[in-house]
């Protein structure tokens, strides 16, 4: 049996990951105890795509569209019309995680409202459009009982300038700014484990508001594709009574690097 779980890199599935062979002759069934699930339609059915491939399952389709959940399933049977039928579908979160859209430009009183982290990571991106470009954020931070924390994310065309003070406009690159709204709820947060929190963040509408430059990408057949690398910048906490400094989750060199892949195919742009 192969086991799948969160905690494999997406670098490591962006290049190994084969959608329509996860079973083979080695491999007679996969399980994962917890997997991202975007819940999307393919071949005319309601489906999760996973880290695995797309899976479907009776309890996968009541979940709600184009929301993201935790998920667990076996899998044993191969893929029909490049789905699969989960045997069993367990762990399913009970509600969609908290998701939020990209905004163009800067928030208004940014300062007065945003609040400082003590960390941000990707746990989980795909670089294409197969997951909606919904990207799992996690973050840390010490609440009290009653408050809660919003993520914005932000794309100003006007301050793309990496961590060093260098201009990176038009160069394959983007910046995003990551900030922290803090409100007063009653109930928790069902995406909380402790003092970590779990966001989807939706970036399809980078796709219409960058453009870049294809000719310094590589071709496929009839297609052009640019791996547009992104950094996301956010306030990071460093403790009581000490100034919050200015994070960067991601880099530009390869190793470390976080990305989006643009697609350009017969005129118009696809994202997978």
């Amino acid at each position: 049996m192969k086991t799948l779980g969160l905690n494999i890199s997406i670098c490591t599935l962006a290049t190994v990951l084969t959608l329509s062979s996860c079973l083979d002759d080695q491999n007679d069934s996969i399980e994962s105890g917890k997997d991202l699930a975007f819940i999307t339609t393919y071949n005319n059915t309601k489906c999760a795509a996973t880290s695995c491939g797309y899976v479907t399952s009776p309890e996968i389709q009541t979940l709600i569209q184009n929301e993201c959940y935790l998920i667990g399933y076996i899998i044993t049977d191969p893929a029909v019309d490049g789905i699969y039928t989960a045997d069993n579908t367990y762990n399913v979160s009970d509600d969609p995680l908290p998701q939020t859209v990209l905004k163009e430009g800067t928030p208004e009183n940014e300062q007065e409202n945003n609040s400082a982290v003590d960390n941000l990571t990707i746990p989980f991106f795909y670089p294409t459009h197969y997951m909606g470009d919904r990207w799992m954020f996690k973050y840390s931070a010490i609440l009290n009982s009653n408050e809660k924390l919003t993520p914005r994310f932000y794309y100003d065309e006007n301050n793309q300038v990496d961590k060093n003070g260098v201009s990176i406009k038009n160069e394959n690159m983007v910046v995003i700014d990551v900030y922290f709204e803090k409100s007063v709820v009653t109930g928790s947060n069902p995406a909380s484990s402790g003092n970590e929190y779990l966001t989807i963040a939706n970036f399809e509408s980078l796709r219409t508001l960058y453009n870049p430059d294809y000719n310094r990408g590589y071709s496929t057949s009839n297609e052009k594709c640019v791996d547009v690398q992104l950094l996301f910048r956010y306030h990071k906490n460093r403790g009581v009574d000490e100034p919050s400094v200015i994070s960067y989750v991601g880099d530009w060199e390869t190793s470390s690097r976080v990305y989006m892949t643009f697609i350009y195919q017969s005129f118009y742009i696809l994202g997978a």
